[in-house]
């Protein structure tokens, strides 16, 4: 058996991964506002508990876990967060710090790197070659395969796909630039304008914000469509520079696809790729859980 855990925007969620990728247990623990005030020690401390109570409550041996996994947002390196400018960590030691609580070894990696991963191993992209995969959420990740296997860089893991500039001069990004595709194309972004439209607090789940705004699709219409344009104008410059067989699109998206996909497909068929043609585009078999599984094939 193996952990994964997959540390999101928004939340911390730790699964017992069997070998076939079958998750067992599960557990999650959201990252509220007052949690980021100290978010290591959060991190840290919530991984740490959570395990120890996982393994205690179903009478499972900590000699039993082969690896600790771990999916983490923005750039890693070494055992090292090195910046993950949405929960704005930098430089934290996460390997070193877990190491003290278990004697199992312990992976890190970026977190749509790792959801790719197992996409790429049991989901929707086991078939091709050339495929990408992209995580929608509080910001866009993303994880590149060429003839099979991920494209990985020197220096860091690369693929920040939601750093692509797609409106020059535009809205500045937490990461500094102004522009970014995440701005115009992450969940959290299309949360917070149809929070504003709607005139309710972003500060509710999520999930009620969508569940509100499946009821008043009608007063919404223009901001999905607009959503849209502006996740089809990334995925155009995806397909240009990397002229992928598939594109699989997981994170928080792959919820919300009833009030999504129709636009989304519509600005599709109006896209013009240099090569005039989109590759098949699929949503992840594994929905949220890709990041878990995923880290545990590192």
């Amino acid at each position: 058996m193996k952990i994964g855990i997959d540390i999101g925007g928004s939340h911390i969620a730790i699964g017992v991964v069997e070998s076939n990728g079958k998750i067992l247990i599960k557990k999650e623990k959201d990252i509220n506002t007052e949690d980021k005030s100290n978010i290591e020690k959060f991190i840290e401390e919530t991984i740490a508990i959570s395990i120890n109570e996982i393994l205690r409550s179903n009478n499972i041996k900590a000699e039993d876990i082969e690896m600790i996994g771990i999916a983490c947002p923005g750039t890693s390196k070494d055992g090292i967060i090195v910046k993950a400018e949405n929960l704005r960590i930098y430089n934290f030691p996460i390997v070193e710090k877990l190491q003290r609580y278990f004697s199992a070894p312990i992976k890190l990696s970026n977190d749509a790197k790792c959801a790719g991963l197992c996409e790429k191993r049991y989901g929707a992209l086991r078939k091709y070659k050339d495929a990408i995969f992209m995580c929608l959420g509080t910001g866009i990740g993303g994880a590149v395969f060429m003839d099979g296997k991920m494209l990985k860089p020197k220096r860091y893991l690369g693929m920040e796909l939601g750093h692509m500039t797609i409106k020059k001069d535009g809205i500045e990004c937490s990461c500094g630039r102004k522009g970014c595709f995440e701005v115009y194309a992450s969940m959290k972004r299309l949360r917070e304008k149809i929070a504003k439209r709607l005139n309710i607090s972003e500060e509710l789940n999520g999930e009620i914000i969508f569940e509100i705004a499946k009821r008043n699709t009608e007063k919404i219409e223009d901001i999905i469509e607009e959503f849209a344009k502006n996740l089809v104008e990334g995925i155009t410059n995806i397909v240009n520079i990397f002229e992928p067989e598939i594109i699989c699109i997981g994170g928080s998206y792959v919820y919300h696809t009833d009030i999504l996909e129709e636009k989304v497909k519509k600005a599709l068929k109006e896209a013009r790729t240099y090569n005039k043609e989109t590759p098949q585009i699929v949503t992840a078999q594994f929905e949220n859980n890709s990041g878990i599984i995923g880290a545990t094939l590192l």
